[in-house]
């Protein structure tokens, strides 16, 4: 069955190399549609056999208010349209830097506000029940468009191969992702860090995540780590959570949480599970 990806978020997140990374996979995007146009444009996209990939990215600039944000989702559901929406967003610091970067004006500063600092907050309000009703939330904060046009490609793949989760490893260091379901802390296991021989290798290396597994408590941790999101995947999936995003941590992201994160896709595949693997801040310097 035929169905419709809406692209949104806020300006400066990433919205359009998502599109172009669609479009990489041969899906069908139409870029800066009024809300208002959403369903009739939809309906006329997917009715075409050779659409029946389609996706169109949906911004603040073609949303008149909050109340018609709200009832996007709905005008398709009504119309019969099969959804599912992406929500890009980023911190407001990184947001406004990208903004000074490429010299371009945000889009509700041509119309409510006069501050670059004014339109991200409101922006973040117009769009705040989109991000509600999203199926998946990605955090563009700490990531290069490399990196995010990796996680649009684990997402958005062909059905047969799409994961049904989303494993990240990151570094507490460089901020928390915002969009995870549930976050994890391993940062109480020794660290590879302070072994000379380990220290620039990382958790994907077998020298470090055997060092890391061989502790103790960090059987006991894994373990109690494993049972928890063995039990929480199904509840997830029963609530509609298509793709929910486990995130395990350490203070660089470099070892612990990358060899957890590894460890537990992999059991997680014998489980039948087919989870997307991101290791959000693995190539930072140690």
């Amino acid at each position: 069955m035929a169905q419709l990806l809406i692209i949104t978020g806020l300006s400066g997140a990433g919205k359009a190399t998502a599109a172009n990374a669609l479009e990489d996979m041969g899906v069908f995007c139409m870029r800066n549609l009024p809300a208002a146009e959403l369903a009739e444009m939809a309906a006329l996209l997917l009715r075409r056999p050779a659409q029946q990939k389609a996706a169109v990215v949906l911004t603040a600039a073609g949303i008149d208010s909050i109340d018609a944000a709200s009832l996007c989702g709905q005008a398709l559901s009504k119309a019969g349209i099969s959804w599912r929406m992406l929500f890009l967003e980023a911190e407001e610091a990184v947001l406004a830097e990208r903004h000074r970067a490429a010299r371009r004006r945000h889009p509700l500063q041509n119309t409510c506000c006069s501050t670059l600092e004014q339109a991200l907050v409101a922006e973040r309000q117009l769009l705040a029940p989109l991000r509600h009703t999203a199926s998946s939330i990605v955090d563009t904060t700490h990531l290069t468009p490399s990196q995010l046009k990796a996680q649009i490609a684990q997402l958005y793949a062909q059905p047969d191969d799409c994961a049904n989760l989303r494993l990240m490893s990151f570094g507490f260091r460089y901020g928390q992702p915002r969009e995870a379901d549930l976050m994890l802390d391993v940062r109480c296991l020794p660290n590879p860090f302070y072994v000379p021989q380990l220290k620039e290798k990382t958790g994907l290396n077998h020298e470090v995540a055997d060092y890391v597994l061989s502790f103790a408590q960090s059987k006991q941790l894994y373990e109690k780590i494993s049972g928890l999101v063995s039990c929480l995947l199904p509840l997830y999936r029963n609530e509609g959570r298509a793709q929910p995003l486990i995130a395990i941590g350490c203070t660089g992201g470099r070892h612990r949480s990358v060899a957890f994160v590894q460890h537990l896709a992999q059991d997680l595949c014998a489980q039948g599970w087919k989870p997307a693997v991101l290791h959000r801040d693995v190539e930072k310097a140690p």
